[in-house]
């Protein structure tokens, strides 16, 4: 039954963006370059709406698969289907910033709501504005060709892999959930990665920030020591998007406008393009964080070294970066 549900999955994001390519433009949803754009061709503007109809799709078909790993797997759709609607209207019409962070508060509130309940005041909402920060980082950190969708396809490779090599409690569940994810996003790598041809948009990255954060939440319920796994695989987007609003708001810039200050962004200015950057990031993935998410398995010692391990290299980059451009 995966196999056929990847495939599908596979398939229906392939052919749908294919299709969105051509049909994007004729309904508005082109991305003209500004000042702050790190592209300089109108580029169709979405298509990450089509990574959620494929997922969306393979839950209604295979609905087994999905129920495994998440016990409210109904609500999650419906968020995500909800998001991925209010992300296509902002990247065709432009919804008010504080409209749309509403909408990821209610979405994220629901969702913890269900997961977790409200035991604990403080802690549900620790766990609430941290979901709807993953939320917006992820956002802010889709800036240049391939970065965002190659940093969530290496987090859903990494978990898959760690969980596939440990005995938690409903570990194939979660592990079908990824794999049904990793085959729908991966043909968005063909047309988003530099050169891009589609952007994913806030339909995708709004989307995509939720899932993260929903998968984060639900490792940790499933096994503790799986929280942590997640926390390293992140590092990369947590320290780049953390630390560049801690800057901004320190020096007294508005949080919310858009801006080329990520060390992302920085770095592309500083090699010229955006392949180097979405190599390095692959590469730190592989070489660095792969092995230390591994790491943070063993004991409580294990898991703060390796975290403490994962920090360096976004650290050291993002210095490097402010300093250079």
């Amino acid at each position: 039954m995966i196999v056929n549900a990847i495939v599908a999955a596979f398939f229906i994001s392939l052919i749908g963006l294919w299709v969105f390519k051509r049909v994007a433009p004729t309904v508005g949803l082109i991305d003209k370059p500004e000042s702050r754009s790190q592209h300089v061709i109108p580029t169709p503007v979405g298509a990450g709406v089509i990574i959620i109809i494929a997922v969306v799709t393979c839950f209604l078909f295979f609905p087994a698969l999905v129920e495994e790993g998440f016990a409210n797997a109904g609500l999650t759709v419906i968020l995500v289907t909800c998001l991925a609607v209010i992300g296509l209207l902002d990247d065709r019409f432009k919804l008010n910033s504080g409209l749309r962070l509403l909408l990821y508060f209610i979405s994220a509130g629901l969702f913890l709501f269900a997961e977790i309940g409200t035991g604990s005041l403080w802690l549900y909402c620790l766990l609430l504005f941290t979901f709807v920060w993953i939320i917006n980082l992820f956002n802010f950190m889709d800036g240049i060709d391939g970065f965002a969708i190659t940093q969530a396809l290496l987090v859903f490779v990494g978990l898959a892999a760690i969980l596939s090599v440990t005995d938690a409690p409903q570990a194939q569940g979660l592990i079908n959930i990824l794999f049904l994810l990793i085959f729908s996003c991966f043909p968005m790598v063909f047309f988003n990665w530099p050169p891009a041809s589609l952007f994913m948009g806030d339909a995708g990255a709004i989307c995509l920030g939720f899932l993260l954060a929903a998968l984060g939440v639900r490792v940790t319920l499933v096994d503790f020591s799986l929280g942590w796994v997640w926390l390293v695989l992140m590092m990369p987007f947590l320290v780049d998007a953390t630390m560049t609003l801690s800057i901004r708001v320190t020096r007294g810039q508005a949080p919310h406008l858009a801006h080329r200050d990520h060390a992302y962004q920085r770095l592309t200015r500083i090699t010229g393009s955006p392949l180097v950057v979405n190599l390095g990031l692959l590469l730190l993935h592989l070489c660095w964080l792969f092995p230390l998410a591994m790491l943070s398995l063993g004991g409580v010692y294990s898991r703060m070294i390796a975290v403490i391990l994962a920090t360096i290299p976004p650290l050291a980059l993002l210095v490097y970066a402010r300093r250079k451009a």
